[in-house]
């Protein structure tokens, strides 16, 4: 057969990491060492699909009952295409997944579209056939926000005078790991309490493991005033696009507008080493609602809308 379809195991590492270095739309999250750090919560039901006996794509994804998620401990997934892939080969790809999850007992996909702006080389087949040859449902979209750091940097005047008076209080931005505790206990987790009644997707030990796995990819970097951090974030490193994962100040840190200058500098920074910068959703109730002061903080930097889909497939109908 040309096509054969299993499931990840752990002897698997080697050969999975390998592979996730050599795809067209892979980043580190997909690494085993990323994906396994919260193996406790969900039913690892990741796939490999080889093609003439050489591993051609790799699927993230857990298990839900009759469900196949692409995987719902990442905050993206999507199909992971070798370099060489073609879009006719990507649908004999799908096909072979498919006839697997059906022998299986699965019922459905559920299949977290890849932001485009993680891509090293255009990836768009797995959604070109699942859209338009399968016609997967659009399960639910929400707007993220990017900003283009190839193209000139574009404040709103507002964002201009928050910046410059947060430079007339002399802060200070540093990157030192040793400070994320405090940043998460008495910054981070305080402000999403308070402000949408929930906790950080990491607890403080998991990103802590995952800094010391990945500290090429996983940077923290705090603004001071003196010896107090009164802001920072979390961000995640790819190799085009950089994310904030956290962000968050103290109430000191909102009234001297410290977040805004951090982020004018990380903005100049990443310029030169980077295509885009992510700056996360702004969308709430399963992209329902917009947060609209939210969206208008990231704009003021110059970001703009970027979607972040998800699609439902019957597997019977495919």
């Amino acid at each position: 057969m040309s096509w054969e379809v299993y499931f990840y195991t752990s002897q698997d590492t080697h050969l999975w990491d390998s592979q996730v270095a050599r795809c067209k739309n892979a980043t580190f999250i997909h690494q085993r060492g990323y994906i396994d750090y919260h193996a406790d919560r969900f039913t690892d039901a990741s796939l490999m699909i080889f093609y003439r006996g050489k591993l051609f794509a790799l699927l993230p994804a857990n298990r839900e009952g009759s469900i196949l998620v692409s995987h719902r401990g990442l905050s993206y997934g999507g199909l992971l295409l070798d370099g060489q892939a073609t879009v006719a080969r990507v649908r004999a790809c799908w096909q072979s997944i498919m006839s697997f999850l059906l022998q299986q007992g699965y019922k459905h996909l559920i299949y977290k579209v890849l932001p485009s702006f993680y891509h090293r080389l255009p990836a768009f087949e797995d959604v070109f056939w699942l859209r338009w040859h399968w016609q997967a449902e659009q399960m639910q979209t929400d707007m993220g926000a990017v900003v283009d750091l190839t193209a000139p940097l574009q404040f709103s005047a507002g964002k201009k005078r928050h910046v410059a008076k947060a430079k007339r209080h002399q802060l200070q931005i540093r990157s030192d790991v040793d400070d994320i505790p405090v940043f998460w206990e008495h910054i981070l987790t305080p402000n999403l309490q308070k402000q949408h009644r929930v906790l950080p997707v990491h607890q403080l030990a998991e990103i802590q493991l995952l800094m010391s796995r990945f500290p090429d990819n996983i940077r923290f970097y705090g603004i001071y005033q003196g010896c107090e951090l009164v802001g920072g974030t979390v961000l995640f490193l790819a190799d085009n696009a950089v994310h904030a994962q956290y962000i968050a100040a103290n109430a000191t840190g909102k009234e001297l507008s410290a977040l805004d200058l951090l982020f004018s500098e990380l903005l100049q920074h990443f310029k030169t080493t980077h295509r885009y910068f992510s700056f996360g959703i702004s969308t709430y109730d399963k992209g329902q609602a917009l947060n609209e002061g939210l969206a208008r903080w990231k704009e003021e930097f110059g970001a703009r809308t970027w979607l972040h889909e998800t699609l439902l497939l019957e597997l019977s109908k495919s």
